[in-house]
């Protein structure tokens, strides 16, 4: 997991995650992390969040891990600064999601 984050290559790591995921190696590779590859993975899923065709993934990958790391999140500034901005990406996300789910009506004016 570590060698496919390193790559920066999208694609690469998405296919990773996957076949992870389909043998259920998922947790244990993503379990056990230091601050160092912690903060590799954060920044990956950071930055490829907003993009549609990874968000869905990224999403559940996002509430792995802070379901992973809760407890260790607020100890290292390392880690705590891009679970902050992916957080409250992953927030936004949501927010337009359900916007698209539920489109808010408007009355005709009168």
């Amino acid at each position: 997991m570590s060698a496919a984050v390193e790559t920066r290559r999208a694609e690469v790591v998405v296919s990773v995650l996957e076949e992870l995921a389909a043998r259920d190696g998922l947790d244990q590779a993503l379990g056990g992390r230091d601050a160092v590859s912690l903060t590799a993975l954060l920044r990956f899923v950071a930055r490829h969040i907003a993009e549609p065709r990874y968000c869905k993934l990224m999403c559940s990958l996002t509430h792995r891990l802070l379901d992973l790391y809760a407890s260790v999140v607020g100890i290292s500034a390392q880690v705590r600064v891009p679970i902050h901005r992916w957080v409250g990406q992953d927030a936004f996300l949501f927010r337009i999601t359900c916007c698209f789910d539920n489109p808010p009506h408007f009355d005709s004016p009168g």
